[in-house]
């Protein structure tokens, strides 16, 4: 197309100075450089639309991503370039961005963390963790084993002795109670009890009235009977026999945890109050429950 030449540019190929002139071959290149360029402005046609070459003087538009997505190279691309979120993969390990500057919070699930990695070191003393959420505790095989007898318990007649339970923390289901028996003359009976204040204990279960079969280790076995853990609850083993001349292995109280001792109605009654706290191995009896 023909360049609309000015007075002005009529001149300057008449330069009265005697400078260089501007040719038409000049001038046509001109115009042909501002007609290019006026053609690649003219490919914009929309916010965001930016010009990116796809190879040597070729020149196309690139348009906006959609919110959130970085322009990035990617020679897979005509162009080079695509818009695309930045996931971790697009993050170069050199980059060391600071903790301070990830949004954390309320984002961390059971899927972030690597099975086997928390230990217990990593949980605050306080964090409260209620048994019901530890699904992988499992029920002692033995309660009460930790007593070892350092002597004889003397019994006399119509008198309970309880043996404390350590902490039960998941329900716990006993089927048999044993005892060494050291003399027996008489009747036994054995059983479990509770207490929530440590002044009346309730019996959960007693066997009832039975002659033990000999010295040595006693086992009375008998149907399931579960210890629920309860907030606060204190479990024992107990024993009471009807003659004075009935004697099982004991221990010595006073080791953290209380053994108690009463007077009382033989078997085993429904309840006891006004226990007295053993103070000697005479008061202290061994005694082991077995679960399921």
């Amino acid at each position: 197309m023909a360049f609309p030449y000015s007075r002005s540019q009529a001149d300057w190929q008449n330069d009265a100075a005697g400078g260089t002139p501007i040719t038409e071959a000049v001038m046509d290149n001109i115009e042909a450089g501002i007609k290019s360029l006026s053609d690649i402005f003219a490919l914009a046609a929309a916010k965001g639309d930016i010009l990116v070459a796809t190879s040597n003087d070729t020149w196309a538009v690139k348009t906006v991503g959609t919110d959130a997505k970085a322009l990035v190279a990617d020679s897979s691309q005509s162009d080079g370039l695509i818009y695309k979120l930045l996931v971790n993969a697009n993050i170069d390990p050199a980059a060391a961005i600071a903790y301070s500057k990830l949004n954390l919070a309320s984002s961390i699930v059971s899927a972030d963390i690597v099975d086997g990695t928390i230990v217990n070191g990593d949980i605050n003393a306080s964090a409260g963790i209620t048994v019901s959420k530890m699904a992988d505790l499992i029920a002692p095989a033995v309660v009460a084993s930790w007593h070892t007898a350092t002597g004889n318990t003397t019994g006399s007649a119509n008198r309970a002795f309880l043996c404390p339970i350590g902490p039960i923390l998941v329900p716990t289901s006993l089927t048999k109670i044993s005892f060494n028996c050291v003399a027996s003359a008489s009747n036994w009976d054995v059983g479990i009890y509770y207490t929530d204040d440590e002044s009346t204990f309730t019996k959960l279960f007693s066997t009832g009235s039975f002659a033990a079969l000999g010295t040595g280790v006693q086992t009375k076995s008998f149907g399931a009977q579960v210890l629920t853990p309860v907030a606060g609850r204190r479990w024992y083993l107990a024993i009471a026999t009807d003659s004075v001349t009935n004697t099982f292995r004991g221990t010595d109280p006073n080791s953290g945890l209380k053994w108690y001792a009463k007077a009382t109605s033989f078997a085993l009654p429904s309840s006891l109050t006004g226990m007295t706290t053993a103070a000697t191995v005479a008061d202290a009896p061994v005694l082991h429950g077995y679960a399921t």
